[in-house]
């Protein structure tokens, strides 16, 4: 016969589990973290009971959950996970009602907690658990769970167990606040004593410091020395690991970004548009007041809808102060920092000083480099010249803004576009007051017809050309009820040379063409028929760029010489696919730096680069790039460049 193992007596198991629940309440409360305490009870309670899997759930206020880190199963730690406090879960449950739980067989029981039965946020589903929550004065701050693989796992002694050590768990992990808080109390009252101290020094030192300061930047008319100046004594006044001084182009609605240094580094000059409302140093010029933020992340939305932080790393805590001169705003002066709430009012006036000095020093620089210019503007002889040629030019000027505004309205608007192709931008840069340049979209049915035409010269007379190749396009479209777009560009071709033949006969001899890019999409089998006249289509898909010629002759140049049919082709457009249309201005413009023109290869490059952004964003991307590019160089012909994202 087998020997039967004699159970332990009751009393004696419960001597046992009061002595283990002191000697783990003990160690616990040494630790400070909640990943040593979850490893310690693990290694504990599976002594004791079937701890398949053990873990400790603390509420996070900002989250509004449990979220549960140093999760053991089987011996293995698993990944943090969070559980809403919306969810209808026991943790929830345990959490809210402050509730004990316990399921001996989850298929059975869990009904009597939980609505439905749910897959585990990590791991695998138990057949036994228990829940309990952990509280310290009446107050909920998280759960204590064992779970096991097996059905009827625990008895009463061990609900007692995990009773036990909640209070132990709930009193060491307040102690580990308690203790982090004191140590902060502390060290703040200290730092308050130090402060005063340091505060009644620094102001004599600082307010001596600002006044050399100013007496400095006045007195020189070369502003790189004076940004010098400046961030050399600005970081003994404050924490400005970012200092900058940016310089407003009115005439431009350019800011320049020329003067900023982050960390000892300067960055490379760059220019922002003035009509970027998500720039503070934009807010700052408009509004003409200062920007004070101590945690950017959460104050931004005060100025702007999004932080863009145009070079370096994204700053915590931040100053703008606008430099204004005889009530005119010459740009904005920032000092920023990776701290939070770095800046108070002290700083603030500092700043509001420097912004003064600054502004000052910053006009007479202009007006030394501008000095000859301003002394021959103000000649007798100049200004009478200037006032008789700004009367002639404003007759002149009416009748070309009268034109364009007939050039606009036969242009669509962005709203007809964006119902069209939501993922799309225009970019529209005419030279002049009117643009030789001209986009045209339109739909039929499923079927979306869009094009980008390259006038003849610019100005009026490629703004006429204009009107008459958007008028024939429509008659194509409309009137002929052409489909194919070789079919189109061949109309339009006709009735061009067909208007020159007739103009030709009364003695014009002007001869003017267009080159143009012609687009049909059809939604239902998501295929773009492509014809071009001497302008190309750019389509970018997983990060490939591929390029469509066009045929290679332009429209509208009358010739002796019969010319073929246009030709078509046929793309199968993917998901996420970006198309581009461009005319030659963009690729023909000169740089400041190089004098040469920028071309298509860089054109192309340009285009791959920019396509990794929003749709948006490429517009505002390449804007930018074009105005860096051309530098203080005149821009040579009108620009139009559509991105389409299908």
């Amino acid at each position: 016969m087998k020997k039967m193992k004699m159970k332990e007596p009751v009393w004696e198991q419960n001597i046992v589990d009061t002595e283990f629940l002191s000697l783990v309440g003990k160690k616990i409360s040494k630790h400070l973290s909640v990943d040593l305490i979850a490893e310690n009870l693990y290694q504990e309670l599976n002594q004791l009971m079937d701890a398949d899997m053990f873990g400790v759930g603390l509420f996070d206020k900002e989250k509004q959950a449990l979220v549960f880190r140093g999760v053991y199963e089987k011996g293995k730690v698993l990944d943090e996970y969070e559980i809403a406090l919306g969810e209808d879960r026991m943790a929830i449950r345990c959490f809210k009602n402050i509730e004990e739980i316990e399921i001996k067989d989850w298929g059975k029981e869990h009904k009597n907690y939980v609505s439905k039965t749910y897959k585990a946020k990590a791991g695998e589903l138990p057949e036994s658990l228990i829940y309990h929550p952990l509280v310290v004065d009446d107050k909920a701050i998280g759960v204590i769970s064992v779970q096991s693989f097996v059905k009827h796992a625990y008895s009463q002694n061990h609900l007692l167990i995990i009773r036990n050590l909640a209070q132990y768990v709930a009193l060491a992990l307040e102690n580990a606040k308690l203790y982090e808080g004191l140590e902060e109390e502390v060290e703040k009252r200290t730092a308050e004593i130090v402060s005063q101290k340091e505060e009644l020094e620094k102001s004599y030192t600082n307010t001596r410091l600002l006044s050399e300061i100013g007496l400095q930047i006045t007195s020189s008319l070369d502003f790189e020395s004076i940004f010098t100046k400046l961030h050399e004594n600005v970081n003994e006044l404050m924490d400005a690991v970012v200092f900058g001084v940016r310089i407003f182009h009115k005439e431009d609605n350019l800011i320049e970004y020329k003067f900023e240094i982050e960390s000892g580094e300067r960055h490379p000059i760059q220019f922002i548009p003035y009509a970027d409302d998500d720039n503070y140093s934009v807010w700052c010029i408009k509004n003409k007041k200062e920007i004070v933020l101590g945690d950017n992340r959460k104050e931004y939305k005060k100025y702007v809808k999004e932080i863009k932080v145009v070079a370096g790393e994204m700053p915590n805590s931040l100053i703008f102060y606008p430099m204004i001169v005889a009530n005119e705003v010459l740009g904005v002066i920032t000092v920023q920092s990776f701290a939070y709430d770095a800046y108070g009012s002290y700083e603030l006036d500092i700043l509001k000083t420097l912004a003064s000095y600054t502004g000052i020093a910053l006009a007479n620089a202009k007006l030394y480099e501008s000095l000859e210019e301003k002394v021959a503007e103000r000649t007798k002889e100049v200004v009478i010249q200037s006032e008789e040629l700004a009367d002639r030019n404003k007759d002149i000027t009416d009748n070309i803004a009268y034109a364009r505004l007939i050039q606009q309205s036969l242009l669509p608007s962005e709203n007809v576009v964006r119902k069209m192709l939501p993922k799309h931008f225009v970019l529209y840069l005419p030279k002049d007051i009117v643009s030789g340049d001209f986009f045209w979209f339109e739909q039929v049915n499923n079927k979306m017809y869009f094009a980008l035409g390259d006038c003849t010269g610019h100005g009026v007379s490629g703004a006429f050309m204009t009107i008459v190749s958007l008028n024939i396009l429509n008659q194509a479209l409309y009137g002929k009820r052409l489909r194919k777009t070789s079919d189109i560009l061949d109309f339009l071709e006709a009735k061009i040379n067909k208007t020159w033949q007739l103009n030709q006969k009364k003695g014009i001899r002007r001869m003017d063409g267009l080159d143009i890019a012609l687009c049909c999409y059809d939604r239902e089998t998501r295929t773009l028929e492509f014809s071009g006249a001497h302008s190309p289509l750019y389509l970018i898909g997983k990060g490939r760029i591929s390029k469509y010629t066009a045929d290679r002759r332009s429209i509208g140049l009358i010739t002796n010489k019969k010319r073929q049919p246009f030709t078509s082709q046929t793309i199968q457009v993917k998901t996420a696919d970006t198309i581009y249309l461009s005319s030659d201005g963009y690729k023909d413009q000169f740089g400041k730096e190089t004098a040469r023109k920028l071309g298509d290869k860089n054109f192309t490059e340009l285009l791959k680069k920019v396509s990794k952004s929003t749709i948006k964003q490429q517009k505002i991307d390449l804007e930018i790039e074009f105005i860096r590019w051309k530098g203080s160089e005149p821009q040579v012909d009108d620009i139009c460049v559509i991105g389409i994202q299908f």
